[in-house]
């Protein structure tokens, strides 16, 4: 069974590769980037589409950023 939408609880992940980890988000950052640039791209139906899922793409990219704080000892 799924959590319901916006549950919030919290995650221990061990043995993470913090190297892979930052190559990762660093690859989905320039990913976004190129959903960005070919966001301005069909009709405004797409567009839309395209900014919600850049929107979700860098919700992820926040996480990777705290893990990789975590991980680092930044907080």
């Amino acid at each position: 069974m799924h959590p319901a939408p916006n549950q919030q609880t919290d995650i221990t992940v061990t043995k993470v590769d913090i190297g892979m980890l930052r190559e990762q988000r660093d690859a989905l950052l320039t990913t976004i980037e190129d959903v960005e640039d070919l966001s301005t791209c069909g009709d405004s139906e797409t567009m839309k589409l395209r900014e919600k899922q850049i929107q979700s793409l860098e919700g992820i990219v926040n996480l990777l950023d705290a893990m990789l704080d975590i991980a680092e000892g930044h907080e």
